[in-house]
């Protein structure tokens, strides 16, 4: 072969076949159109998947209710509770399926309401991954640590049980089939708030054991 012989581009030789993932050619990893790349890591790539066990509670809550109202519904009296104060039985309502449902209606705007709002929490990135100089809402109290997004969506969901929890212990009293015009007694009020209140505290648990985690990684 003589020395003046050129060599055509991607025919071979002296430095080898024209490179696959030469610039600009049409074949390079990761070009627009190109096949075979790996796409570059995303920020979101290690997001917490949604916690589906922590929210069967709140669905079983739910769908019980659901059965013991079905159940009841033809013995209730013609007039049922619809608020229960200090005093008692402060309102009534005709039976029907508005008025005797209200409960399992409210549970369930809630519940699909903090589903919703898990999921919002899942997509959000922790402070310790947001770039330099990020702005963000003062309105979201956004978690520090991967570890606390988890911890958070769990607890929101277990506060929509304990929320269900409430509900039921005040249909114990709204789907009696006596008719009732006072309350059980016994701090019977303080008990139907106890669940709700035990959600609270285990979501605010979260949120401290988020920031006492950010400190000690620091």
């Amino acid at each position: 072969m003589g020395t003046g012989e050129r060599h055509r581009p991607g025919s071979g030789g002296p430095d080898g076949p024209e490179r696959a993932d030469a610039p600009d050619g049409p074949g390079r990893q990761g070009g627009r159109g190109g096949q075979g790349g790996k796409s570059a890591p995303t920020a979101d790539a290690g997001r917490p998947g949604f916690p589906w066990l922590w929210l069967a509670p709140g669905v079983l809550v739910l769908l019980g209710l659901v059965v013991w109202g079905a159940v009841v519904y033809p013995d209730l009296p013609d007039e049922v509770p619809q608020h229960l104060g200090t005093d008692g039985v402060d309102s009534y309502a005709a039976k029907s399926v508005g008025s005797v449902f209200l409960p399992v209606f409210v549970y369930a705007g809630v519940l699909a309401l903090m589903t919703g709002v898990t999921v919002f929490s899942l997509r959000m990135r922790p402070e310790s991954e947001l770039e330099p100089g990020a702005r963000t809402s003062p309105f979201v109290n956004r978690p520090r640590t991967r570890a606390g997004v988890r911890l958070l969506a769990r607890a929101q969901l277990f506060l929509a049980c304990c929320i269900g929890l409430t509900m039921g212990l005040t249909c114990l009293v709204m789907w009696s089939t006596e008719k009732v015009d006072k309350s059980p007694g016994g701090g019977f009020e303080l008990l139907t708030l106890a669940p709700t209140a035990v959600g609270v505290l285990a979501l605010l648990g979260a949120v401290v054991r988020d920031r006492i985690a950010d400190r000690s990684a620091r």
